[in-house]
């Protein structure tokens, strides 16, 4: 006979904890690294992961290169979604 398991053992929850919310802004984000002009296509060199984060999570690094500028951005800057087409 099996042991009898529970159905549920809690919540699955995604995304940073409340006691992680603060400390988003300190984790990696993708950045600018050159001055790019609208139409550009955007390469390894264009961008880098830094810290804070207040540009997309270098998750996402696959979707910004080889992607085209829609706007010019300075280097610096972090990387948006509205930046770039996919």
């Amino acid at each position: 006979m099996s042991p009898v398991m529970p159905t549920e053992l809690g919540k699955v929850k995604s995304g940073p904890g409340t006691s992680e919310t603060s400390n988003v802004q300190f984790r990696r984000s993708l950045y600018y690294t050159r001055d790019l002009k609208q139409g550009d296509v955007i390469t390894e060199k264009d961008v880098k992961s830094v810290r804070p984060g207040f540009g997309l999570p270098p998750k996402y690094i696959s979707k910004v290169l080889g992607s085209s500028t829609l706007v010019s951005v300075d280097r610096h800057t972090p990387v948006r979604w509205e930046q770039f087409s996919c």
